[in-house]
């Protein structure tokens, strides 16, 4: 009944797992057996019965067999610096089953005179024993599991004994060294080959992501991690960081890769990713981003907007063998970078170009924020830090003379007078930025069979441009008076409701100010059709 009792006990003192699961341990109270703790990496604190009572530097046969085995001896368990079990000394035992033996007999004896009349003051007297020894027994539970029982440095099962604490238990064993137990993350530098925790093999290229995570769970010379999702983010902080090349395979036999990024959160669960050492990797991709000036050690050369990177030299940046010294709080480290294709260092280009992270020249060609013209990604070809913006200012009469004609200009006159301005094949992306802007703030208007803004540069000469007359703006009949912009729906939607409206307004009259907008490009003979169509409603109605 003692035994019984106590491992039932056992199992509800919270001061024995608490704050166990919130810092990232699995918690196995009074497992039956190995097989009941799974061998899978995960950290995992358990609660060992009374049967696996133990003595500082001897553990018991029953608690070297959850930290040996899973199933049987003859499947050892793999994962053993995940595993730390709690048992109780043998004198600690003693002093618990002395308690519980006193419960038992004070409940004992509130059974055997539940059946017979007692006097009040003896029933409180046994009322106030049976809770103080209810009371006492998790106290003593708590104090009897002090040895704690797990693998060392060398790979050995240890037990050691804690000091007398109040504090929970799991907190207590964590904060002892000899438990070895880390909850913080670790540096992906160390993950290194040269790093203090020798995780690769002499000659290793590449390893499996899960493996690097792994390890900390599989060898015992390296700490116990409490979260293991803590190394493996740990990795994949490390190819954001570029100490490493992260690489999926495909089935075609080609791969995905990720470098200075973070990877794909579907394919960072993958079993099949590998971390890659950079001075053993080929990219299948390039991010464009990381062409932006000064996101790459080594790189680009210069100041400023002075700044310049040739193509050539960009190609030979990735052709492989490249170490790059990266100056660090006084000291230079030496960084290897992978090697990439040319072709995908020219589509990282174009994209880049493309996107607006750098602007490509190639006299006369030039491009930013567009495609990149045919022919001009080769070695005459050079990388600049985004040009100077074109303000609503620059596209004026007073600042361009030469772009206008006639009180017009158009995106072609204001691209050859703004690059005549500044000595320097100005590209079409940066003009049309400018117009945007001019468009927008209403410093400058599209006529009426205008191009769009974002045309390309071939059709830059139909983005035609006019100063905003003075008299543009349409006379308000009444201050104040609110307007709206209809589509033809609620039009429709208002030509129904006028019977409405007249019913509502009695005797009053009711009038409609209306101006037609066409908006898009429409040719003159659908204009002229759409005139007369308005012209059957009111002679003074035409489209705008």
């Amino acid at each position: 009944m003692v035994q019984a009792r106590l491992r039932e006990l056992v199992g509800k003192t919270k001061s024995l797992t608490a704050g166990a699961s919130a810092a990232g341990a699995r918690v196995h109270r009074l497992p039956g057996s190995p097989r009941d703790v799974p061998d899978d990496g995960e950290f995992r604190y358990l609660i060992l019965g009374p049967e696996a009572v133990s003595d500082s530097g001897k553990p018991s046969p029953t608690a070297q067999a959850f930290l040996d085995h899973t199933t049987g001896p003859d499947r050892p368990r793999v994962h053993r610096n995940a595993l730390v079990a709690a048992a109780p000394s043998r004198v600690g035992l003693e002093a618990a089953r002395a308690k519980v033996r006193s419960l038992l007999g004070w409940e004992d004896v509130a059974g055997q005179l539940a059946r017979q009349a007692v006097d009040p003051l003896r029933a409180e007297r046994l009322r106030r024993q049976t809770r103080a020894a209810a009371r006492d027994v998790p106290g003593v539970i708590r104090q009897a599991y002090g040895i704690v029982a797990t693998v060392d440095e060398a790979n050995q099962v240890q037990a050691f004994k804690l000091p007398g604490s109040a504090e929970p238990l799991f907190a207590q064993i964590k904060d002892d060294r000899r438990s070895r137990i880390t909850d913080t993350p670790v540096n992906p530098e160390a993950l290194l080959p040269d790093g203090p925790y020798d995780l690769w093999r002499e000659g290793e290229e590449s390893r499996f992501a899960n493996q690097l995570a792994g390890s900390f769970a599989r060898y015992p010379y390296l700490p116990k991690v409490l979260r293991p999702k803590l190394v493996a983010e740990t990795v994949l902080a490390g190819v954001r960081q570029g100490l490493f090349v992260a690489r999926l395979p495909r089935p075609d036999g080609s791969a995905r890769t990720w470098w200075r990024e973070s990877v794909d959160p579907v394919a960072a669960e993958d079993p099949s990713l590998e971390i890659v050492l950079p001075q053993k990797a080929r990219l299948a991709r390039l991010n464009e981003r990381l062409l932006a000036p000064g996101r790459l050690p080594g790189l680009w050369k210069g100041e400023g907007e002075d700044q310049a990177l040739p193509v050539a030299t960009l190609l030979r940046y990735f052709a492989g063998g490249r170490v790059v010294a990266v100056p660090k709080n006084g000291y230079e480290e030496h960084e290897a970078m992978p090697a990439c294709d040319a072709d995908g260092v020219l589509e990282a280009v174009a994209l880049a170009v493309e996107r607006g992270i750098v602007w490509v020249t190639n006299p006369p060609a030039t491009a930013w924020k567009e495609p990149v013209p045919a022919g001009t990604l080769n070695d005459a070809a050079a990388l600049h830090p985004p040009p100077t913006a074109v303000t609503p200012q620059d596209l004026s009469r007073e600042a361009v003379p030469t772009a206008w004609t006639h009180d017009r200009t158009n995106g072609l006159a204001l691209t050859q007078a703004l690059s005549q301005q500044r000595s320097a094949a100005v590209p079409w992306g940066l003009v049309r930025d400018g117009i945007g802007a001019a468009v927008n703030g209403r410093w400058l208007v599209l006529t009426d069979r205008s191009e769009p803004v974002d045309s390309p540069f071939d059709r830059a000469a139909g983005v035609v441009l006019e100063q905003p007359r003075k008299d543009a703006a349409p006379k308000a009949t009444r201050p104040g008076r609110p307007s709206a912009v209809l589509d033809v729906s609620q039009l429709q939607d208002l030509a129904e409701g006028t019977p409405r409206l007249l019913d509502a307004v009695g005797g009053s009259e009711l009038a409609f100010h209306v101006r037609v907008e066409v908006k898009g490009r429409v040719g003159d003979a659908a204009r002229a059709r759409v005139d007369a169509i308005l012209e059957e409603v009111s002679e003074d109605l035409k489209s705008g």
